[in-house]
This record gives C-alpha cells, sequence and structure tokens, in this order.
C-alpha cells in the first residue's frame, strides 16, 4: 500500500510526494484490514490496523473542506507495462479485480 499526498490540482503545477510504502500484513486479498488517515492543520498521518504507518507535513495541510476519494487504481496513463506499482496491466490474470469495503468512519476532531 502506498500513501501520498498531492496538492495544487493536477495540471502544471500539481505536486506530490509519497510519504510511504508499506506491506499489508497477512494477505490484503484474502483479510479485512483497517485504514485511517489524522488529518490536523498540522500533516497528515496514515495507518493500517491502527498503526501509522506514516506521516506528512509536505505542502502543509489543507485547510478547507474537501472531498473523500477511496480508489483502486491499475496502471495509469503514465505507467510503464510490467514495471507498474499495480502491475503489468496487460495481463489477464489482475483483471478483472474487486476492490471490497466493508465501512467507511469520517470523524471531525473536536476542537
Amino acid at each position: 500500500m502506498t500513501s501520498n499526498v498531492h496538492i495544487d490540482g493536477y495540471g502544471d503545477d500539481h505536486e506530490y510526494r509519497n510519504v510511504n510504502k508499506t506491506t499489508v500484513p497477512g494477505d490484503p486479498y484474502e483479510e479485512f484490514h483497517t485504514y485511517g488517515l489524522l488529518w490536523t492543520e498540522n500533516s497528515y498521518s496514515f495507518y493500517i490496523d491502527g498503526i501509522r504507518a506514516g506521516v506528512s507535513t509536505f505542502g502543509g495541510a489543507s485547510m478547507v473542506p474537501e472531498f473523500m476519494l477511496i480508489s483502486v487504481e491499475v496502471g495509469g496513463e503514465n505507467a510503464v507495462p510490467g514495471d507498474s506499482w499495480s502491475g503489468d496491466i496487460r495481463k489477464n490474470d489482475i483483471l478483472p479485480s474487486e476492490f471490497v469495503i466493508d465501512y467507511v468512519r469520517v470523524y471531525d476532531l473536536v476542537k
């Protein structure tokens, strides 16, 4: 699993930083895990099964309401076949794929 922070849209000003790349314990294709993000005014902390996997202050932290986007991405326009983090999208053995979510919870920190 990777955690990234993207800032300044997706145009010419777009920047991003990879916060961490973590191996999920067990078999993520056969077991459920919890994934979390603690978003404060100073940083983003990423969690897997309650354990902090990475923290970022890159670009500061957004101070405006945002939409939540939960996705599973395969390849991409800049992916190099055979060398993409998500695998070689030309192989029939990785597609179709499932992305199963049991539930999503969102909390607002009390100030």
